[in-house]
């Protein structure tokens, strides 16, 4: 086997971190992370901003300019319909609007847009109903980081299932360099991978992309691992993203007492050869991205509503 080296940065790990009541719509207070299901219920015309934060790396709980979001949404039977606003900056004083959505009735929806600025983020969620019933809504959120493991939530804190949830990772290749690369599929999740290029900071998935390869199938790594593989060359400089869905699930296979083993993806690359100007990371980084996977994988807990 060939020695391995992990992209530089891996060591910034997704975790899904107990916080105490509703998302925040405060500045001050405490964010809301990725990955992290909550439910909310809109009157018609009410709205309520949700102040988002990334504790991971040295950001300084900034968003990076040039990651792509991802919005998981559930809008449930007999809701809707439902508005949704991403904006850089705090809810007070936002910055710029990075994204609009409308959703006109109940059903899953996934949908993604770049972030323009190094910033904090909010999402403001409306009911633009004059009158009728509450929007009731499940969302997760994530953001393109080239974090060393995620999990896709199978389901709200309810137990209602979440179909089709999306994570995205990212990966700064440089232009020559060729690189495998492979994702360990859940327990719980059948997965659908994409490596893509992005052609519009728009970043509306799929359209501003350009896809390189899809994995559908897993692959069987004795005894018992799934894993989808990739092998490219990047023809450019320039960030790559991986887009996870999952495709289904199966649900008698998720713990929520100890869901992180059954729902984490947990990404591995290889640089087998460097690339203009590269120099191949060291291969300890690995290992080290590697244990704080798994070691996250069992500390990870659900958040209450």
């Amino acid at each position: 086997m060939r020695p391995q080296a992990a992209l530089a940065g891996l060591l910034c790990f997704a975790l899904a971190l107990p916080l105490l009541g509703s998302p925040s719509a405060a500045h001050n207070g405490p964010g809301f992370p990725h990955v992290n299901p909550s439910t909310l219920s809109l009157a018609p015309g009410q709205e309520q901003r949700v102040e988002l934060t990334f504790t991971e790396g040295d950001t300084g709980g900034n968003f990076e300019a040039g990651w792509v979001f991802v919005l998981n949404l559930q809008l449930w039977n007999g809701s809707g319909p439902l508005d949704a606003v991403l904006q850089a900056g705090h809810a007070e004083h936002p910055n710029a609007t990075a994204a609009t959505w409308h959703f006109p009735g109940a059903g899953a929806q996934h949908v993604t847009a770049g972030m323009p600025a190094t910033d904090v983020y909010t999402l403001t969620f409306r009911n633009p109903a004059a009158t009728g019933s509450n929007a009731t809504f499940s969302f997760f959120y994530d953001q393109s980081c080239n974090c060393a493991a995620k999990p896709i939530p199978p389901t709200d804190l309810q137990g209602r299932s979440m179909p089709g949830g999306v994570v995205i990772f990212n990966a700064d290749v440089k232009k020559g360099a060729q690189w495998d690369a492979q994702f360990f599929e859940p327990a719980v999740h059948t997965l659908r991978v994409d490596l893509a290029k992005r052609t519009n900071a728009t970043s509306h998935w799929p359209e501003d992309f350009h896809i390189l390869e899809s994995s559908t199938q897993a692959k069987l790594v004795p005894p018992a691992a799934r894993q989808h593989e990739f092998n490219w060359t990047a023809d450019e400089t320039t960030r790559y993203y991986f887009i996870v869905q999952s495709t289904a699930a199966d649900l008698s296979r998720f713990d929520p007492a100890d869901p992180g083993p059954g729902v984490m993806v947990i990404p591995n690359f290889e640089q087998v050869k460097a690339g203009d100007a590269d120099v191949k990371p060291s291969p300890g980084f690995e290992v080290a991205a590697m244990a704080l996977a798994l070691a996250g994988a069992l500390a990870l807990t659900r958040l209450r509503g």
